[in-house]
């Protein structure tokens, strides 16, 4: 079942991260918390996320599930440019999770899916040439 709950949008506001209504949706500004959330992708390289934005969330009670749109703009490392990546994903709904917990699944599940989606366009590219 679809859950379009207004209240469920707290989930980007509540939690240890620094956030604050836009009109594009709901910010994580790691600018205004102490440090980036950072993290190692599957690839094995570390990500540091700068700015997560989210919107279009979504609950599937039925399923233990939440989606969301996810904005995210985030640095592999320091010397790079940052990369910025729109990505739906989803992340399961634990029990006893904090809501900031559920956030950091859904910024990392963005990330990897970044990173991992232009290497399987690349793969599909060069078997049709």
């Amino acid at each position: 079942m679809l859950d379009n709950t207004a209240g469920f949008e707290n989930l980007m506001r509540d939690g240890a991260a620094a956030a604050y209504q836009s009109g594009a949706g709901e910010v994580m500004n790691s600018a205004q918390s102490d440090q980036p959330y950072t993290f190692l992708t599957l690839r094995g390289e570390e990500a540091s996320v700068c700015l997560a934005e989210f919107s279009q969330v979504q609950r599937y009670r039925d399923f233990c599930r939440i989606e969301a749109v996810v904005n995210v703009t985030f640095r592999l490392q320091p010397s790079l440019p940052l990369q910025f990546a729109s990505v739906l994903t989803s992340a399961a709904i634990l029990p006893g999770a904090s809501l900031g917990d559920m956030r950091k699944r859904l910024i990392r599940s963005a990330v990897n899916l970044a990173l991992l989606l232009p290497n399987s366009a690349e793969v599909e590219l060069r078997k049709t040439a």
